[in-house]
């Protein structure tokens, strides 16, 4: 297994971490040719999902006990708690296989909390010839009001249960196959090609992979648990642990300082690191 990653790390010029790097076009070369590649990722993601990433904080650059301003705009896409007393941002990349490995976890875990949790995605394009035209669509579909639904159906097409492990079809996050998760969501086809396009969505996109980058981020899976780096194992134990600590940590700030919880995120944000 430790060989595997070796060799993988030596054929495509990347740092051995457990995640997706940025800025490596051999990177996406690999993934597109995942039909020929599929044995090693499959043996690759033998590993148990929830395995810590020895490199992963060095990588990301961010200090797991400082707490960060990481920014939630009104156009980004959340599921969970409107008013939450733990807010959850995840960075991630469609074509990166470590996202589509913790997904199903973090997913879990926040289900458990979902009166307190909301979880908030931000696109972090890694592979950009293969993930952008899917991070540009969530945009789109959010325009019509379905950015989370229309994200979950992604995920769900592009990324098939193998044995537990996530295996990878590139071509459905092309853009004929975008047409037909957004037609089977029933939105405006022409109204989200169109939107895809628009400068709106090129800033917005452009704007989560800042804000991100802007607090150590520079691959891909990357999580935020009310702003503090989360480098934790990828399990619903791990994440669910988390979330209840941080739980307790709101109901003591909320009572002790009369907050609302839906002010609670904001309040924290005051006082957060804005960068690096």
């Amino acid at each position: 297994m430790r060989n595997l990653s070796i060799l993988l790390a030596i054929l495509i010029g990347a740092p051995i971490a457990l995640g997706c790097q940025r800025e490596d076009p051999r990177i996406t070369e690999m993934l597109e040719m995942q039909a020929k590649m599929d044995k090693k990722l499959d043996d690759l993601l033998k590993r148990p999902a929830g395995a810590p990433a020895a490199a992963q904080a060095p990588r990301r650059g961010a200090d797991p006990n400082t707490v960060y301003n990481v920014p939630v705009a009104a156009t980004d896409v959340t599921r969970g708690a409107k008013a939450a007393k733990v807010t959850i941002v995840e960075g991630f990349d469609f074509a990166c296989p470590f996202c589509a490995q913790s997904r199903p976890a973090l997913e879990e875990a926040a289900a458990k909390h979902s009166d307190d949790v909301r979880v908030v995605s931000k696109q972090f394009v890694v592979h950009p010839q293969v993930a952008t035209l899917p991070a540009l669509a969530v945009c789109a579909a959010q325009k019509q009001g379905k950015g989370s639904a229309f994200e979950a159906a992604v995920w769900a097409d592009a990324w098939q249960n193998d044995n537990g492990r996530p295996k990878f079809d590139a071509t459905k996050l092309g853009q004929d196959n975008i047409e037909k998760i957004a037609a089977a969501q029933k939105l405006d086809v022409e109204k989200l090609k169109t939107d895809m396009k628009s400068p709106g969505c090129q800033e917005d996109l452009a704007r989560q992979q800042r804000e991100l980058a802007t607090v150590g981020v520079n691959g891909t899976p990357a999580f935020f648990i009310n702003g503090r780096p989360y480098t934790g194992q990828r399990t619903v134990e791990a994440f669910d642990a988390a979330i209840q600590d941080e739980i307790k940590k709101a109901d003591a700030a909320i009572k002790a300082g009369n907050l609302k919880v839906e002010d609670y995120y904001a309040n924290i944000m005051k006082s957060a690191q804005k960068s690096l």
